[in-house]
């Protein structure tokens, strides 16, 4: 459906540009927008780069397995898990660490794979605290955001992180007391 959205947008701007005579300046803001899209995914493939990279050798070092057993106490009694085996823990660790660190695109394939295995086991209480939580993404490194920042030339990208702190502990807030209302009125 998006795609006919933007196919629709893209004949719309074609066809005002014919009728005002202005076709060329279409154009040439295609290829304007077509380059600094370019410049931009650029500019943000470097640090998610970066901290995919530092994940993945955490996982392959054994170190996601150690933090996981640390924090999985506070995020089971956020989604109200009692019990869940390995691979659905380090899967909801994983999702969170990279929702931490900012990157909302690393954060999404152990998110889906979380998500398939509560599914299975019929969970549906903490499915859907999990993806309220995806929802809220709470962030300590705000990278996509702040990569996006440096890539249009601010001075101190990082200095929005007070601000990212508290609107996604807000979030957080809002998110998990609507599941708990959701969760009490629902049955």
């Amino acid at each position: 459906m998006l795609s006919y959205i933007w196919i629709g947008m893209m004949a719309a701007a074609i066809v005002f540009g014919a009728v005002n005579g202005s076709l060329e300046a279409v154009s040439t803001a295609a290829l304007a927008g077509a380059e600094s899209a370019v410049k931009l995914t650029f500019s943000i493939a470097g640090p998610m780069l970066l901290w995919s990279g530092a994940a993945e050798l955490m996982r392959r070092g054994g170190l996601l397995t150690a933090l996981s057993g640390w924090v999985w106490r506070p995020i089971s009694a956020m989604l109200g898990l009692r019990k869940a085996g390995r691979d659905l823990r380090e899967n909801i660790c994983a999702n969170f660490s990279a929702n931490l660190l900012g990157l909302g695109n690393a954060a999404t394939p152990p998110g889906l794979k979380a998500a398939e295995l509560l599914g299975g086991q019929n969970k549906r209480s903490a499915l859907s605290r999990l993806i309220i939580l995806n929802t809220a993404s709470v962030q300590l490194i705000p990278t996509t955001v702040a990569a996006l920042r440096a890539g249009y030339g601010a001075a101190s990208p990082y200095d929005i992180c007070p601000a990212v702190w508290l609107t996604s502990g807000a979030a957080l807030l809002a998110a998990l007391g609507s599941a708990v209302l959701i969760g009490k009125y629902a049955k």
